[in-house]
Parts: structure tokens; C-alpha cells; sequence
């Protein structure tokens, strides 16, 4: 549901935004409230973005530049379990997964609208917490009253 950027309701609360590329869409809460969503595009889909927590310091000119503090939160994925062969068969060699993106490389893939930049724009404040996850909403998210929560394992 994309809204359009004087839609959304004016009011105090804590601003979190999460981009998923798992849903393909960006997720705005406000007081743990949805206040906005949209449709992103995440270029080269089938490398990982990694996870990345940022936080917004100093915001100027409703959201035309914000100093940001990061936090690259590591994916820790399980090994696959090893092949089960049959005897003399050989193992194939273990393909590592692909590397996720750095946080600057994770928000330069992410694309949004202009209408959500500015929707957005008008939101930010420092305190502003912007996630970037390959994951998306778990259950945990989903709670009414909940902050948005990426399960690192």
C-alpha cells in the first residue's frame, strides 16, 4: 500500500524504517504503528544485502542530509549438512556463499520512488532507525506493538 507522503499522519513516536528484499518493500512505523509502505527494487537480487542497523544523528532539510551511525549485523546462516553419498562416491567441493553487501553497497542497490523519498524526507529525525535485510517480517514483527526484528541466528 503506498501513501502518499501528506497522508501520513503527523504525531510523535519513534520513526523505524525497514527495507526488506525478501518482500520487496520498504516499512514505515511510527510508535510501532505502520504509517507507510511501498514497493522497492533491489539491484543484483541474487546477491545477499546483508543485514545493516543505521541511525539517524543529525537530520537537515527534511531528509536531504542525515548523518548516519551504522551497525553491519552478521547473518549468521547454518552450514548445510553434508551430502549423503552412496559408497565411492565422491563429495562435491563446497560452493561458499556469495559475500552480502557492505552497508553503502546494500542502500546504493535499493531503489524507491520519489514520492516514498519524500515521504520518508518528512519523517526523519534523529533517533530514526533504518534497517536493510535480506529477511522479512517474522512473526516477532508482526505483533501489534512491535518494533521491526531481523533474526540474525
Amino acid at each position: 500500500m503506498a501513501v502518499a507522503a501528506p497522508l501520513i499522519p503527523p504525531g510523535a513516536g519513534h520513526v523505524s524504517i525497514f527495507v526488506s528484499k525478501k518482500e520487496g518493500k520498504l516499512f514505515v512505523r511510527r510508535g510501532f504503528a505502520p504509517v507507510y509502505e511501498t514497493p522497492v527494487t533491489i539491484s543484483d537480487p541474487q546477491k545477499p544485502l546483508g543485514s545493516h542497523l543505521f541511525t539517524a544523528m543529525a537530520v537537515q532539510g527534511n531528509g536531504a542530509a542525515v548523518r548516519w551511525s551504522l551497525v553491519d549485523l552478521a547473518d549468521q546462516q547454518p552450514a548445510p549438512p553434508p551430502p549423503r553419498l552412496r559408497t565411492g562416491e565422491v563429495a562435491p567441493a563446497p560452493v561458499a556463499p556469495p559475500e552480502p553487501s557492505s552497508a553503502a553497497e546494500a542502500l546504493d542497490r535499493v531503489s524507491i520512488s520519489d514520492e516514498a523519498r519524500a515521504a520518508i524526507g518528512d519523517l526523519l529525525s534523529p533517533g530514526t532507525s533504518l534497517i536493510v535485510s535480506d529477511q522479512g517480517l517474522g512473526r516477532e514483527t508482526t505483533a501489534k506493538g512491535s518494533d521491526f526484528i531481523v533474526l540474525t541466528r
